[in-house]
């Protein structure tokens, strides 16, 4: 078995104190950026009716506003407008559409969704729901 040098192996290890809320350098744009993101649904999701979209994702694979698709693992789908965060940052929100996707789905606090990009044009985003309920102790 070949060892991997120090080098390589530190290049795999993910930088759990990076700030999402940061603009992209271009040495993160020269990663691979996955294409799908997770959120656990707090009580700030739910009271401002947006989600935040982190912004190497929306850089890569939103760029400007859009309507985008989001859409549940039996097919069906609900449009929703991404909007940028604010004028300083390439950061988005999934605003309009939000709150009905979250009531139509029955979102709780505490419920983690993952947002996987499934087609690029036009934008449609799986998103796969586990409920809190599911696994409380």
């Amino acid at each position: 078995m070949v060892a991997k040098s120090k080098a390589h192996r530190a290049r795999m290890v993910p930088n759990w104190n990076y700030d999402h809320h940061q603009q992209p350098s271009s040495s993160m744009t020269a990663r691979t950026v996955p294409s799908h993101f997770f959120k656990i649904i707090l009580p700030s999701t739910m009271q401002q009716m947006k989600l935040y979209v982190p912004v190497q994702f929306a850089v890569k694979y939103l760029g400007q506003p859009k309507i985008v698709k989001l859409q549940t693992s039996n097919g069906k789908q609900w449009p929703a407008k991404c909007i940028l965060r604010d004028r300083a940052s390439s950061a988005m929100n999934i605003g309009r559409g939000w709150t009905v996707f979250s009531r139509d789905n029955n979102l709780e606090e505490g419920d983690v969704c993952v947002f996987e990009l499934i087609k690029k044009q036009p934008v449609v985003l799986k998103v796969s729901i586990f409920r809190v309920v599911d696994y409380a102790v």
